[in-house]
């Protein structure tokens, strides 16, 4: 390749992003966007300390600013977030703010 020509890379090529992996979890989710009274309510199915990917075919755009609330094994989940990414699947959401209690929710799931 001559310096000239622009360098290509290919998606498998990307270095992952994300500061953990994320594990499989799936639980419904309700995903409001914040200032709004619209909601999504999908399904999530990974979840990390740092954000979690919501499946459903009607994403916020990237940057909305959201709350997210999942609830699993009797325990309800709730953080802000904005969404990091957004495809034709879904949405990827980062946690901004989750408060010490809901953190303890987010560990034992993790944890399991």
């Amino acid at each position: 390749m001559s310096n000239t020509e622009p360098a290509t890379y290919s998606a498998e090529l990307q270095p992952e992003r994300r500061r953990v992996p994320r594990i499989p979890f799936k639980t419904m989710s309700v995903v409001a966007e914040r200032g709004s009274s619209r909601i999504v309510i999908a399904q999530t199915i990974d979840l990390s300390r740092f954000g979690c990917f919501v499946q459903t075919p009607e994403p916020y755009p990237q940057g909305t600013r959201v709350r997210v609330e999942m609830a699993n094994d009797g325990a309800t989940f709730t953080a802000l977030g904005k969404v990091a990414y957004a495809t034709g699947e879904g949405m990827g959401i980062v946690f901004s703010m989750v408060e010490p209690d809901n953190q303890v929710i987010l560990e034992k799931w993790l944890a399991q």
